[in-house]
């Protein structure tokens, strides 16, 4: 499930929640695996269908149930314009978080905060995973939309 809110002059909403899972997790080889998509470079995937900290295949399973959902918010100037320079810059803040439920045991999170719309083409994040083994990878992930889409 998937959507695109406009908030009008409060920004914008997207958000995007997946369930998955396997009937019989007797016999799933690899390949078969249900695969998050993770991502170690400094640049940005789809905030929308991936997780910036993740290490690859990590969250690969063969469970039976799964939860997935990401959301991410644009504030469009809400803030920015309220901000002496900011609304000369033009640039917007935007938040956002990410989640993975796999079992009690296997939970992984990441939140994230960041400013997009530099030089109209450039968006840079300060991401915190959250992990269940209590470790919280941080790092920046620096996006160009026209090649994220």
């Amino acid at each position: 499930v998937n959507d695109n809110l406009n908030l009008k002059l409060a920004g914008r909403l997207n958000y995007n929640f997946a369930v998955a899972g396997f009937l019989n997790d007797q016999k799933a080889f690899i390949p078969d695996y249900l695969h998050f998509q993770g991502n170690q470079l400094f640049l940005a995937s789809n905030f929308l269908n991936s997780f910036q900290l993740a290490p690859y295949y990590q969250y690969s399973n063969q469970a039976k149930f799964n939860a997935s959902g990401h959301i991410e918010y644009h504030l469009n100037g809400l803030l920015t314009n309220k901000i002496p320079g900011f609304k000369k810059l033009n640039w917007f803040f935007v938040t956002g978080a990410s989640a993975l439920h796999i079992s009690p045991d296997q939970q992984y999170l990441e939140t994230y905060f960041g400013i997009e719309n530099i030089f109209k083409v450039i968006r840079i994040d300060f991401v915190q995973g959250f992990e269940k083994s209590g470790s919280k990878p941080t790092g920046f992930r620096l996006s160009l939309p026209l090649l994220s889409r």
